[in-house]
């Protein structure tokens, strides 16, 4: 498939419970050996088994009163989204957002099919916006967020505003405009 096309096989995206735990234990095994991981902002702990991080990170969404959706490209995991609310008494009812896609399956619609479906979904968990961060030399991430209403919030930087200010920008939607 040639870089910047849509993938021609169906993407279907899943609310992964811990009945998913395997294939998403199969796509953080995927994702720990792409060498710019770490430099995307994910992190997970290469000393752990990936099944073990799988079943901690629907147990973790779970418990902010997140979910963790997982796009399927022939069956199998190609890309998952993180959710979790920004505080549990967040006036603003914020669903912080981290989107990972394997970089075999990138540019192929999968990053969009998850972020609509999060969309759809998220005014059942009582949130009206969205935020991420993103790396500000990912410029294909950023025009996607731009095209799907995502606007740039003031100041810039990591969703704590302070980490890595000068490399992250902080991208937020709201549901209900």
């Amino acid at each position: 498939m040639q870089p910047g096309c849509k993938s021609t096989h169906p993407i279907d995206i899943i609310e992964a419970s811990e009945a998913d735990g395997l294939r998403l234990a199969e796509l953080i095994h995927i994702l720990l050996e792409e060498p710019d991981l770490v430099e995307r902002g994910i992190h997970f702990d290469p000393d752990s088994d990936s099944v073990s991080q799988a079943y901690y990170i629907i147990q973790r969404a779970e418990k902010s009163e997140g979910f963790v959706l997982l796009a399927l490209s022939e069956r199998r995991a190609a890309g998952m989204l993180l959710s979790a609310k920004k505080t549990l008494t967040d006036p603003e009812n914020t669903l912080v957002l981290t989107i990972v896609v394997e970089a075999r399956s990138r540019r192929q619609g999968i990053g969009e099919a998850l972020i609509r479906y999060a969309e759809r979904i998220a005014p059942h968990y009582g949130v009206e916006s969205l935020t991420l961060s993103v790396l500000l030399h990912n410029k294909p991430a950023i025009a996607l967020y731009r095209k799907l209403g995502f606007r740039e919030r003031a100041p810039t930087g990591d969703l704590d505003g302070e980490k890595d200010s000068d490399r992250y920008l902080c991208m937020s939607k709201n549901l209900k405009e």
